[in-house]
């Protein structure tokens, strides 16, 4: 997918890549790839809290992306991240 190829860049540019998703619709059943060499992937418990805790960490980060419109809370997480 496009996001991959993005990522794939930024990781070849020196970034260091971190891809996290949360445990929710049986996705990681259905993986279309194994976890890519170029990055690290996290997977998270589908809560609030959790969700919470991954926005912390992507404050510090230089370079975010969301890759999808769609998912655990997607509104409270861009109501959260208005106000970093």
């Amino acid at each position: 997918t496009y996001y991959r190829g993005l990522l794939k860049a930024l990781a070849q540019l020196g970034y260091e890549i971190t891809f996290y998703e949360p445990d929710v619709y049986d996705r990681q059943k259905n993986r279309d790839i194994k976890a890519p060499d170029w990055c690290t992937v996290v997977v998270y418990e589908a809560t609030q809290h959790a969700l919470m805790q991954v926005a912390a960490r992507a404050a510090s980060a230089d370079i975010v992306v969301k890759a999808v419109m769609i998912g655990l809370a997607f509104a409270s997480l861009v109501t959260w991240t208005i106000w970093l």
